[in-house]
């Protein structure tokens, strides 16, 4: 059994932050997801390294009945808290604590790139039945383009490069997919959305970022205050901050 990514530790105390700031999952792209798996009310589905559950409880709402596993045992016990601790497993991507074939579905939302994908593939076809859908999600940020912004990545980039976040750095996505015989040729779509944030949001979103929750904890107040120097600036005060998103969706289904 590989080890969890280094980074992932930077998760570890983090589940409040991380409820706070990340982004939810709107109504268009839990829709798409949905209807990308091919479910309907009752269905299995899986909600792999489900985090604070920010996926898990659309789903659920949408009928679905959701499983959840989770290594991080903060994150098991926000969703366990959210939608019932029987439907969440302690288990990670490299050995999915479910049998073979039990799932009509299979998400993961912001995740995969942490896994070892060749590992987490194999494991994915064998817990989903034939033909059930498999959907991975990324939410990335398109604030490129305002000053804060401007200035707020270069503070970051040297933390994701010193090391070698694998997804933003390496750039790693769903690539074990298709290279996996069990599963249809992968496909990708996108959906884009916006959110709002007071500024004690946006100070919990970066605070969820694994680079600075793994960083000592003077080094990590030195940062958020940065950060929020930033953010205050040009009158920005409480906010609301905007954040333009795109869901970035790989889509297949296990032959």
């Amino acid at each position: 059994m590989t080890d969890l990514h280094a980074l992932v530790a930077g998760f570890a105390d983090v589940a409040a932050v991380y409820e706070r700031g990340r982004p939810d999952y709107p109504p268009a792209v839990v829709e798409r997801i949905v209807a990308e798996l091919g479910v309907g009310p009752g269905d299995r589905v899986l909600d792999l390294g489900a985090g604070t559950g920010k996926l898990t409880r659309p789903l659920l709402a949408a009928g679905l009945d959701v499983v959840a596993v989770e290594p991080l045992e903060h994150m098991r016990a926000a969703v366990a808290r959210a939608v019932g601790a029987d439907r969440v497993l302690d288990g990670r991507a490299e050995a999915i604590p479910l049998p073979d074939a039990a799932l009509d579905g299979a998400v993961c939302g912001d995740a995969f790139h942490w896994f070892d994908g060749g590992l987490a593939a194999a494991e994915l076809q064998r817990v989903l039945r034939p033909g059930g859908g498999l959907v991975l999600s990324w939410l990335q940020n398109d604030n490129h383009d305002g000053p804060q912004t401007r200035e707020l990545w270069p503070l970051l980039r040297p933390l994701w490069e010193r090391s070698s976040h694998p997804g933003i750095i390496e750039g790693r996505r769903g690539e074990a997919l298709e290279r996996h015989p069990g599963f249809a040729p992968v496909r990708r779509a996108e959906v884009v959305f916006e959110d709002v944030l007071d500024r004690d949001g946006m100070l919990a979103w970066f605070a969820s970022f694994s680079v600075i929750g793994a960083l000592p904890d003077d080094e990590r107040a030195v940062m958020l205050a940065r950060i929020a120097e930033i953010l205050d600036r040009d009158g920005a005060g409480d906010g609301p901050f905007r954040r333009q998103w795109r869901a970035e969706l790989w889509l297949t289904r296990r032959i």
